[in-house]
Parts: C-alpha cells; structure tokens; sequence
C-alpha cells in the first residue's frame, strides 16, 4: 500500500490546520502510541511551535520523525520523507519505484532496487558524492519489505531513531542519518557519539601526505 501523501503531524495544531485545509494528515501521536516510554518524554519537551534553533527540542523532533518512519515501514508503507520547505519539480515515482505499480524510468538505474535512497544539497551532480557534501534528511527514501515489518529500511530507521536520541550535544537527526549512511559506527556500540571517537568516513579522501603529518611521521 502507499500513501500519496500525508503530514506527519506532531501536534493538534498542526493536524487541525490540515484539517482545515482538506490535507491529509496523520497523527504521530496516534501512529507511536503504544511505544517506548521515550516516546511520551519526546513528545513532552518536544512541545509546540518553532524548535529548529532549540537543540533539545529539535533533538527530539528528529527523534519522533526517524521513529514515525520506522512505524510506517512496519505497517508495509514505502516511505518517501520530504521536509515541509521541500519543493518537487515533478513526479519521482518513475526513478524511485514503488510496489503501488507503475514502471520505472529508463533512467531509474538501481534506484528501484534500493532499501534507502539519500540525497544532497548540491545541484551541480559532478559534486554529487564529494567529500563536502551532506546527506539531508529533509528528503529521503525507505522501502518496505515485501516480507513485512519493514525490512532492512525500518531496521535502519530505527537505529536512525536511537542514534539521534543519543546524539551528541549539538548532533541532530541529520547528524545520525550521515554517520549511518557513512559506516561511522560499529554495530550495537552506543557508547561514543563525538567525531574524535567514531570510525573513520571511508568516503572523505585523506591526501597520503597530510595522513604521514597527522601520524607525527
């Protein structure tokens, strides 16, 4: 099943505003109740109104955003997360691909064949993969199983989900979501989530010469 679309609403607020609008909306509360008593504390600081310069608050936004996308992957949604400032410029569908049907573009490659789709916010694709280049969690893709719960995308939201809760003082959803797509961390071991600690990116090139400096050679 897929969802064209919906809200994912944190408060009443929010979803009475949809509601006033004719958009879809689905509760967070509604969709998590039933969870981890982490849950009820995210959605207690988490409060209302503007949170994004409030690092606790925003913390715990990223937090029930990462989870409520776990739980829609369990209930066999493909998820396609896209931040309320996101713009698209046509249908995404063809490149993604779906089990609502429909077939893929040409040019879709292995796209339909992907647990997780990322992206960036570089426009020019010849920096697509550079080492300066971050991920956003304001636009990504999961892929339900066809086996049910979720798969290895709601595997991956839910650590998604734990990482950011456990995050570091100025770390975010965003934060976790890169240093998962990057292999920074070893399986289980919540125990480090400061840069100094974690494993090596193996996608940010090192020149060999600044390695020997760093090394004390």
């Amino acid at each position: 099943p897929r969802l064209s679309y919906g809200v994912i609403a944190l408060d009443d607020e929010l979803r009475r505003l949809c509601d006033g609008w004719g958009e879809p909306a689905i509760s967070a509360r509604r969709l998590l109740a039933g969870g981890p008593a982490s849950v009820d504390a995210a959605f207690a600081a988490l409060g209302g109104g503007y949170v994004r310069d409030e690092r606790g608050k925003f913390k715990q936004l990223g937090y029930l955003k990462a989870l409520a996308t776990a739980r829609l992957l369990e209930l066999g949604f493909d998820v396609l997360l896209s931040d309320a400032d996101a713009v698209w410029l046509g249908d995404p569908w063809p490149w993604i691909g779906s089990r609502a049907g429909g077939q893929p573009s040409a040019d879709a490659g292995d796209l339909p064949l992907a647990d997780v789709l990322a992206s960036n916010d570089m426009p020019d694709l010849r920096r697509d993969g550079q080492p300066d280049s971050v991920y956003n969690s304001g636009v990504a893709f999961f892929r339900a199983s066809p086996g049910g719960r979720g798969g290895r995308a709601r595997r991956f939201a839910l650590e998604w989900a734990n990482r950011t809760l456990a995050t570091g003082v100025i770390g975010n959803d965003q934060t976790e979501f890169n240093r998962l797509l990057r292999n920074r961390y070893i399986d289980g071991d919540y125990s480090c989530n400061r840069p100094e600690c974690l494993a090596r990116d193996p996608g940010m090139y090192v020149p060999y010469s600044a390695e020997w400096v760093c090394d004390g050679g």
